[in-house]
């Protein structure tokens, strides 16, 4: 399940007991490896599709484009994430070789339907070049290692904040800088269900 959250911009949501009361079902969830509390099942998306609603792909013989892959998340009647291969797609890929427009639908059960448009566009010559440069030699840096280490925001006392410090590694006029994200550690209690430990997740240059 996902939601706003304080920390993310998403949080991990992950249920470890579920109670019926009249015509509602609670759920007692954990948010980023915390607990929560009891919520109704009303308070979750159910029988929602999310897709990218236009994608435009550039005219190229030699790619297929899986429909699937236009799909953000989907949820049953309850609100829970389901494998986007459960869900029906009228149309299963999309060829890139000519210039054309597909509409597709995906369903899941009765209810949840979403619809996603992709665009073959028309010049087939779009963004290829000719590689006539001469090779030349490039300046080499070594690695950068020095922040091998866990990050300050999680941990006993820690805010659980995912680490978005830049970092830089200089070499001549050669210049990189990264950001690296790391989350606490996500897990129900002391279960393994979930679990994301220091490794950062992610980073962009």
């Amino acid at each position: 399940m996902w939601g706003l959250a304080r920390t993310f911009k998403y949080g991990n949501f992950q249920a470890s007991a579920v109670k019926k009361w009249g015509k509602s079902k609670y759920y007692f969830v954990w948010i980023d490896g915390h607990k929560a509390g009891w919520l109704n099942q009303r308070a979750f998306l159910r029988n929602k599709i999310s897709v990218v609603k236009k994608i435009s792909l550039v005219n190229n013989p030699y790619y297929i484009f899986p429909a699937k892959d236009a799909i953000n998340f989907a949820t049953d009647s309850t609100g829970t994430v389901v494998n986007p291969n459960k869900v029906k797609a009228s149309q299963d890929e999309v060829l890139s070789n000519s210039a054309s427009e597909h509409k597709i639908t995906f369903t899941y059960g009765k209810a949840a339907h979403a619809h996603t448009v992709v665009e073959v566009r028309g010049d087939a010559q779009e963004g290829v070049g000719v590689a006539d440069k001469p090779e030349q030699t490039g300046k080499s840096s070594s690695s950068w290692f020095k922040h091998y280490r866990t990050s300050g925001n999680w941990g006993k006392g820690a805010s659980y904040a995912p680490e978005t410090k830049p970092h830089v590694l200089k070499s001549g006029s050669f210049k990189l800088k990264t950001y690296f994200y790391q989350p606490a550690t996500l897990s129900q209690g002391r279960s393994q269900t979930g679990m994301v430990g220091p490794v950062p997740e992610g980073m962009t240059i």
